[in-house]
């Protein structure tokens, strides 16, 4: 255990890292592999590097993150920046409004040498089903160990729940129920949660029911909307009134 706190210099630099950082750094590249194994794979081991820092930890769930470890600036931020500096979205100067394909150097902001960035994002939104499980399996992992990174993944595990896949949703529910002494649900999370009772799977519904069992609600108007629509699930699914604890 010991060897994976040591720190090491990395390569043609002077910076210092732990060799724990360092590998799930690396690992976090692979995500973006060729192979759907390999990225598969990778996402499963993410899960079980529970001693990384906090800082590459929380950086996988970045959005704004490219996998080339730049910063890209939003849509509206570019689109205004051009308007107050004399240059056209479809180009960089006036009389120069060729599309720009790729991002320039002056564009982005570098973040450092770190592969973490925006790993888990890709993860789950990987075209593989099997790469999209295995991201919210370590998700669940780490946030289990870390009541932080909890609360950062919450609004990508609640995304989820509308995965086009059944077994995909049935995990993000049961990863949700099982960190849900981490996290406070909001009401625009709450929503999104109470919109899939509508889900046609009789397991998601079941696995629906016992999460909001097992998590707590931010204010008492989230708990009235929450009574109302498993209520009204309730004459719509009358079977399942045994399931139903709040």
């Amino acid at each position: 255990m010991t060897i994976v706190f040591s720190i090491i210099v990395l390569p043609n630099s002077e910076e210092e890292i732990r060799l724990v950082d360092d590998a799930f750094g690396k690992i976090c590249n692979t995500i973006n592999d060729l192979s759907m194994k390999v990225r598969t794979q990778a996402a499963s081991l993410l899960g079980s590097m529970t001693h990384v820092s906090p800082k590459f930890l929380q950086q996988t769930l970045d959005k704004k993150l490219m996998s080339n470890m730049r910063k890209k600036r939003s849509a509206h931020e570019r689109q205004w920046e051009s308007v107050t500096s004399g240059e056209w979205s479809t180009g960089k100067r006036w009389a120069d409004d060729v599309p720009r394909e790729l991002v320039d150097a002056d564009s982005v902001n570098l973040l450092g040498s770190s592969g973490a960035c925006g790993a888990f994002v890709h993860g789950l939104e990987d075209e593989f089903l099997e790469v999209r499980s295995a991201s919210v399996d370590s998700i669940c992992w780490l946030s289990l160990n870390n009541t932080q990174f909890a609360t950062l993944s919450l609004d990508f595990l609640v995304d989820m729940f509308n995965d086009e896949i059944e077994d995909v949703r049935l995990k993000a529910i049961d990863s949700l129920t099982r960190i849900s002494h981490h996290i406070v649900l909001r009401e625009d999370q709450l929503e999104t949660i109470l919109g899939a009772l509508e889900d046609f799977s009789l397991d998601v519904r079941e696995g629906l029911h016992r999460m909001l069992a097992a998590c707590r609600l931010s204010t008492k108007g989230c708990l009235q909307m929450c009574v109302e629509s498993l209520l009204d699930n309730l004459k719509k699914y009358p079977q399942v009134i045994k399931l139903i604890k709040i």
